[in-house]
């Protein structure tokens, strides 16, 4: 901790203070990264599972492009134009791979703001005793305009939290269906649609990090 002599504030963070704040951040968005890297694996071995053709051709198909919302019209596009006896399931498994896609471009859109919107250190507290990061728009960054108010300090890690549950809840949903569709049992029932998870409570989350402290 740095004195200031002749200022309002009470103290400026040192390199190393700021590094360690900055840790969970950057644990956190790697976390989302992983999570949501991991979905559009699984969804590339679901579109594999509908067309039912050579893996190695599916997937040569799948990585022409680096875009991952065009790779996933591709699995839209394969579960659209898939005859209904292809499903091995009931009437609506085509509509739940479409649920599942619906909920795969919400995820892109909180995956882009995690790892696209810039953040700062702030000096916070009653008694500006402590660091707190939040987005910064002050630099009028377009992805915070609508989210300056809804994360800042420790609503940033609930939020990534809850991205990283949603992408491991559609990854989960994503690999009981190709199970499903490659099963050669046609008593394998169909998997349940998941509920998706809610926000935490920030003791929660960091209840499960062993070695959190508040530098």
């Amino acid at each position: 901790m740095n004195e200031i002599q002749g200022s309002s504030l009470r103290w400026l963070p040192t390199c190393e203070e700021g590094a360690a704040n900055l840790k969970e951040y950057t644990e956190a968005v790697g976390k989302v990264v992983q999570s949501s890297n991991y979905l559009q694996e699984k969804l590339a071995l679901l579109l594999a599972a509908i067309l039912q053709t050579d893996l190695t051709v599916t997937l040569a198909m799948w990585y022409s492009t680096d875009n991952d919302r065009i790779q996933r019209n591709f699995l839209r596009a394969a579960a659209s134009a898939a005859k209904s006896e292809r499903w091995n399931g009931p009437p609506y498994a085509r509509k739940d791979i479409l649920w599942l896609l619906h909920e795969a471009d919400t995820l892109a859109s909180m995956r882009s703001l995690a790892v696209n919107a810039p953040c700062s250190l702030y000096i916070a507290g009653p008694k500006e005793e402590y660091l707190e990061l939040g987005p910064a728009f002050f630099q009028g960054h377009p992805r915070l305009d609508d989210q300056k108010n809804k994360i800042f300090g420790s609503s940033i890690f609930i939020e990534f939290d809850y991205y990283e549950r949603f992408a491991n809840t559609l990854s989960v949903f994503a690999i009981e269906i190709q199970s499903k569709l490659l099963s050669l049992e046609s008593a394998t029932p169909w998997p349940v649609r998941p509920k998706l998870p809610g926000r935490r409570a920030l003791e929660e989350i960091r209840a499960l990090s062993p070695g959190y402290e508040r530098q």
